[in-house]
């Protein structure tokens, strides 16, 4: 049975950030049967296969030359993407896309040495073990797990609730440097976590009421969490907005669809095509748009997929002003294809399109006012930023509203 999970990827980045991609809703076209093992008398990998099934000196279970051959092939397509899961690995995937998953309760962002940490949810395993925020996860198990795809590390991470894993992890000598001090090892009971998709806050800046939403994660809920907050927020008079998409991984694409309609009322948010796909546009919903005002996106690295189709939409339709640092940079979008043996393979098969025929390329979307969080000052840098864009955005309004009378008289 061959059924398309619609998800956005990394890290997940986890389970907030984690690293999930974006996946349009498209049928799955062309065989992955035939692909992998098409109705031939014989090719090269069965009868190798068959082989050392019958005549090496030891057993080897024939689920683990599957998983070792599908891998293989994989591999050798060098795309950071695409992946097999096995049937146990596919099991804890599938769970990214809901609002709840069993696992230790920490975002991540994946980086060369493994994840790191961009927060740990209150009252979690991982919280309660002292794992904090720019940490890095090297192994999970006793495993290394550098250079391993982000949503194939998180399925290692995650399982059945009351099960234990073992995390071995380090923190950087320096803010955002590769070298890490000394590693430590702790052993997380999992539990069921509920993911907080999306908070609402209104913040008073110079006799302004400003909303800032931050979603966590593009789950199947996404729009519909954002759309809540904001109409609370439009109920206490928020006059302009800030849509925090800081250390958000992605998720679902046509959540991503969803939230962007929220602030455009109509026409182009994304597009996508492919090799063997077809260009297809995806518009705004209509009738969801739920305010006009003013609006700022925060992004920052951790900021993928489904983060990047929304903020690039808001950006390229000049409906926001981006704050942040630089995207993770992942325009491209996989289709995930359940295999017989339980497993499933993510195949990479297209590209995002963003208004204006842009791409996002592997260096990420570019802010439009560069700022760098600094966590050791305690202040949140790029949210002041974004008040004082909105001020400055709040002023030129009414600047050009002035010109306007007084040009009429």
């Amino acid at each position: 049975m061959r059924t398309l999970i619609a998800v956005l990827a990394v890290f997940t980045a986890l389970l907030t950030g984690v690293y999930i991609g974006a996946y349009p809703e498209t049928p799955v076209v062309g065989g992955l049967k035939e692909l992998i093992a098409p109705d031939k008398v014989s090719i090269p990998t069965d009868q190798v296969q068959s082989l050392i099934e019958s005549d090496f000196y030891r057993k080897v279970p024939e689920a683990e030359l599957t998983d070792s051959s599908i891998n293989g092939m994989v591999e050798e397509l060098d795309d950071p993407y695409s992946h097999y899961f096995n049937p146990e690995e596919n099991k804890a995937f599938a769970q990214a896309i809901s609002g709840r998953y069993t696992g230790v309760g920490m975002g991540i962002n994946q980086v060369d040495s493994g994840l790191q940490v961009s927060l740990t949810y209150p009252g979690s395993p991982a919280e309660e073990a002292g794992i904090k925020p720019g940490d890095v996860i090297t192994e999970v198990n006793g495993k290394s797990i550098a250079g391993e795809a982000a949503d194939v590390a998180v399925a290692k991470i995650k399982g059945p609730e009351g099960t234990k894993v073992k995390l071995t992890y380090a923190t950087p000598l320096e803010k955002d440097g590769e070298k890490l001090g000394p590693e430590r090892e702790v052993e997380l009971t999992r539990k069921a976590i509920e993911i907080p998709v999306a908070e609402g806050k209104l913040y008073r800046r110079d006799g302004n009421k400003i909303g800032v939403v931050r979603l966590a994660t593009f789950t199947e809920t996404a729009g519909n969490a954002v759309a809540k907050e904001i109409d609370e927020l439009e109920k206490r008079g928020a006059d302009s907005y800030v849509l925090d998409l800081r250390g958000n991984g992605g998720g679902r694409f046509d959540q991503a669809v969803e939230v962007s309609s929220l602030f455009i009322a109509d026409g182009m948010i994304v597009a996508s095509d492919g090799r063997t796909r077809k260009r297809r546009q995806f518009d705004a919903i209509k009738g969801a748009i739920r305010t006009t005002e003013p609006l700022v996106v925060l992004v920052d690295k951790g900021s993928a997929s489904a983060s990047e189709i929304t903020a690039g939409a808001l950006k390229y339709r000049d409906r926001a002003l981006i704050v942040g640092t630089r995207t993770f940079g992942k325009g491209v979008f996989q289709e995930v294809t359940e295999l017989e043996n339980g497993g499933a393979l993510s195949l990479t098969v297209g590209r995002y399109v963003l208004p204006g025929n842009h791409y996002i390329t592997r260096r990420g979307l570019a802010p439009d006012l560069e700022v760098e969080d600094n966590t050791r000052t305690g202040a949140d840098e790029a949210l002041n930023a974004s008040f004082e864009a909105l001020a400055e955005f709040d002023d030129a309004q009414k600047t050009s509203a002035s010109d306007s009378t007084g040009s009429g008289k």
